[in-house]
């Protein structure tokens, strides 16, 4: 097993949290998706249930049934906006980690710049150096 860096263990890190706040994003919009849908669906069921007329007891309960019916409405909405909050937080954790993703790619690519500069440096000092040893007289 290779041992990693610590800056290139933290770009992981970064990677895979990034991941998993994606497919958290994803999965709540599905989510939201689902109780968008569940709620078009209790809102036409409520649309279709009509007032019997006649005699009071069928209009008591078509009453009663257009009533189960709002009720099942008001459900769907508070699960909709339950859901459409929970998506709101997972794409603002997604966000953060995409920007913590980014600030340790950059971290990364500092430090590579930096130890390549410090080895340029000192393959240049090695080369002055055996140049000097050159022009010593024997």
């Amino acid at each position: 097993m290779t041992r990693r860096s610590p800056v290139a263990t933290l770009l992981r890190v970064a990677e895979l949290q990034e991941a998993v706040a994606r497919g958290g994003a994803g999965r709540a919009l599905a989510a939201a998706r689902e109780a968008t849908a569940a709620c078009e669906v209790q809102l036409a069921h409520l649309s279709s249930a009509g007032l019997a007329g006649g005699t009071r007891t069928a209009l008591e309960t078509s009453s009663q049934v257009r009533l189960l019916r709002a009720e099942s409405v008001h459900l769907a909405e508070a699960a909709l906006a339950q859901a459409q909050q929970l998506q709101d937080e997972a794409v603002r954790g997604w966000t953060a980690a995409r920007q913590k993703h980014q600030l340790v790619t950059e971290l990364a690519a500092r430090k590579h710049a930096e130890a390549a500069a410090l080895q340029d440096k000192r393959d240049q000092r090695l080369a002055d150096d055996l140049a000097s040893l050159r022009r010593v007289p024997r």
